[in-house]
């Protein structure tokens, strides 16, 4: 248990980067879809909330590398 505590602990240090990490894939996303406003402009409202959930995954499956990268090296830092 105290082993397993320990490297909750450590995987910690990684969060300030993968936090701003997640923030700044956000934005471009939210960019994105600003600048496409005007092409989806005739979408309904459903198929808007459609196209917010694939772009949210999208990123999120585009940074979870990254991250689970960031998580590993900070545990082996320690």
């Amino acid at each position: 248990e105290l082993g397993k505590f320990r490297h909750w602990q450590q995987s910690l240090g990684a969060i300030p980067t993968i936090t701003r990490l997640q923030e700044k894939a956000e934005a471009l996303r939210q960019e994105e879809m600003l600048k496409a406003a005007k092409k989806l402009s005739s979408l309904s409202e459903k198929d808007l909330d459609t196209v917010e959930k694939v772009t949210k995954g999208i990123v999120a499956k585009l940074i979870h590398g990254p991250m689970s990268h960031l998580r590993q090296q900070q545990e082996g830092d320690a």
